[in-house]
């Protein structure tokens, strides 16, 4: 029994140590090294920079059009994506899982990749205005995906006996949507929001690539750009700031909820059938419908786009391969500094990697927090692996960039810095995927395996693998779709070793000197990867399966 309790702590020990250490070597020490630049210079310590940015009214604009820009994203997100995912979660229909591919595969598409393709709609020359709804509709469609998949994953694992028993006893219309079903959907939401929020307020490359406005991240890399590192560095601690007190708040609100009320199942519950008459004698359904078609419009139209200008030449009207062609036969393509296949093979191998670490972080991270995971003592810990998706890529690259530079070990290997930074951005997620797998295994069911006499192996076996696969799978798959669409670590790695470019960073290269035919063709190419990582997922069976709400 001494041997087991010893071989316990040292397990909980090694898995909650091992993320720290990475975390802590890897992020937040080049983070670090970037921040304290915000008040330290060449004369010493100092506020003046952190002071500088406060008295300095554009900075305050910058910031108020970051968070708008974020807030106004997250609103369009929420308002067509939850009509969304009640409608998947609640009914059973034809074409069903076709329909809903559409509203999976944005999860692993790039950021460059959907600002290109929104720019192939509504053309290169745009007003600031029109800009500006390019970005909220780019950033809609990156975040839509997540709001539906969230809410319909949610819905069909939900205690709806609770419906039943308010509809039994008289709440409907206004008051059962307000006092039952919003409460009782607010975790899904808050958690959508959360994510949806981060990435619209961190954004870079659809901002860098569609307009001319700037935000906060975009200003952070024109002031080191120019020079102006303890600018950069004040204004990386105030978005630093901003993301940790949301996600604070959203923690707290969450455990609070968790801890008063179960409304989880072990089990889903089948879905209702799609009646058309049924479903439209509903006036209030009018407006799912006008959400659902909005929403395949918006998911649909981007990819097409890029797909029809891979094969389109616009100087002799014509479709052709030559795209294909040009970036597939040069040997060194003269404006990457590599192969195309090569930078193929980077993705593809940087992507395996950083899934693999982030795999292993969140396995021993699991298998140490367990089920203890809403006791205080685990509060500070949970809130350590949101860090790596509360720090931006653009403040870590620089980080990394600024504090390894001079060494000869990141000259020499620098794909194991891209590695590591892709894997704890993709630690979270499978983290977060596992976390809430296990929230919604019944106790009950452990108790009695342990009552029976049932070793370790035999719960792992029997009750954890089959329960814990599709919430560790879907995990999984999306880590592996961020590694893929990564763009600002691995172009900022680029910079100092082309041979590291992958097709994120080939696609915007090619942008750059508007060779537009040829990163149309690499974006093709990554559409065509990004399915063939959504049909693992659906072969896997994990899309339907679980709750994946961080």
């Amino acid at each position: 029994m001494a041997t087991k309790q010893i071989g316990k702590k040292t397990l909980t020990i090694v898995g909650l140590l091992t993320p720290i250490l990475l975390i802590a070597l890897f992020l937040l020490f080049p983070v670090f090294s970037v921040l304290i630049s915000s008040v330290v210079d060449d004369s010493g310590f100092t506020f003046s920079y952190l002071a500088s940015v406060f008295a300095d009214p554009f900075y305050y604009k910058l910031f108020a059009f970051t968070l708008s820009q974020a807030i106004l994203s997250t609103a369009i997100s929420l308002l067509i994506g939850i009509p969304i995912g009640y409608l998947f979660g609640k009914y059973e229909f034809k074409g069903r899982k076709f329909l809903l591919t559409i509203f999976t595969v944005p999860f692993v598409l790039p950021s460059v990749l959907v600002g290109m393709g929104f720019l192939g709609i509504f053309g290169e020359q745009n007003a600031l205005g029109s800009q500006l709804f390019i970005i909220v509709l780019a950033h809609a469609f990156y975040n839509i995906p997540l709001v539906v998949h969230y809410l319909s994953a949610y819905y069909q694992n939900f205690d709806r006996e609770i419906i039943d028993a308010a509809k039994t006893s008289g709440s409907k219309g206004l008051h059962l949507f307000l006092r039952v079903y919003l409460p009782l959907f607010l975790p899904p939401i808050l958690t959508a929001s959360l994510l949806t929020f981060i990435f619209c307020f961190l954004s870079f490359g659809i901002i860098i690539i569609i307009g001319n406005f700037r935000t906060l991240e975009t200003q952070i890399f024109a002031e080191f750009r120019s020079g102006e590192t303890n600018i950069a560095a004040a204004l990386a601690v105030l978005q630093l700031l901003v993301i940790l007190a949301i996600i604070f708040v959203y923690l707290f609100n969450i455990r609070k909820r968790t801890q008063e009320e179960k409304t989880m199942t072990t089990s889903s519950k089948p879905r209702e059938k799609f009646l058309i008459k049924q479903f439209f004698s509903k006036k209030a359904n009018l407006l799912i419908a006008f959400a659902f078609i909005f929403g395949i419009v918006l998911e649909i139209a981007p990819l097409i786009s890029i797909l029809v200008r891979s094969f389109w030449d616009p100087q002799n009207s014509i479709f052709t391969l030559n795209n294909f062609k040009t970036i597939f036969l040069l040997e060194t393509n003269n404006y990457v500094g590599v192969s195309i296949p090569r930078t193929l093979l980077n993705t593809l191998l940087f992507a395996l990697g950083a899934t693999l670490l982030a795999t292993f972080l969140a396995v021993i991270t699991v298998a140490a927090l367990g089920r203890q995971r809403y006791q205080k003592r685990t509060i500070s810990y949970e809130l350590m692996t949101y860090i790596p998706i509360s720090i931006s890529s653009l403040t870590l690259s620089l980080g990394i960039l600024q504090t390894f530079i001079n060494s000869s070990f990141f000259s020499n290997y620098p794909w194991i810095f891209i590695i590591i930074s892709q894997g704890l951005l993709g630690y979270p997620f499978v983290t977060r995927a596992l976390l809430n797998g296990l929230s919604t295994i019944d106790p009950e069911l452990i108790d009695s395996a342990k009552t029976l006499g049932a070793n370790w192996f035999y719960k792992l076996k029997k009750i954890y693998l089959p329960l814990l696969l599709p919430a560790f799978v879907a995990g999984v798959a999306f880590a592996f779709g961020l590694s893929i669409g990564e763009f600002t670590t691995a172009n900022f790695f680029y910079l100092n070793n082309s041979s590291i470019a992958t097709l994120t960073v080939a696609l915007y290269q090619l942008r750059s000197v508007r060779q537009f035919g040829p990163s149309n063709a690499v974006g093709a190419l990554l559409l065509i990867i990004s399915y063939a990582a959504f049909f693992i997922l659906e072969t896997l069976g994990a899309r339907e399966k679980t709750s994946t709400k961080i």
